[in-house]
């Protein structure tokens, strides 16, 4: 009681939708590009994070 009820989340006929725009492009296929270049991204900031924190550990003039 108090729960919001799944209403339409088990039909088959929708398990399978493939979403397209006006120019038949695969939207899913697009979304999947997105996300890798999102965490490419991510992943180039965590590198460069971790370099700078290397760098402010080591110190000014502390490198030879």
């Amino acid at each position: 009681i108090g729960h919001m009820i799944p209403a339409g989340t088990g039909m088959r006929q929708y398990h399978n939708i493939k979403l397209s725009d006006a120019s038949t492009a695969d939207l899913d296929a697009q979304m999947q590009e997105i996300l890798e270049l999102r965490r490419q991204e991510e992943k180039a900031l965590a590198m460069q994070a971790e370099e700078m924190s290397m760098a402010e550990a080591v110190g000014p003039g502390d490198e030879d």
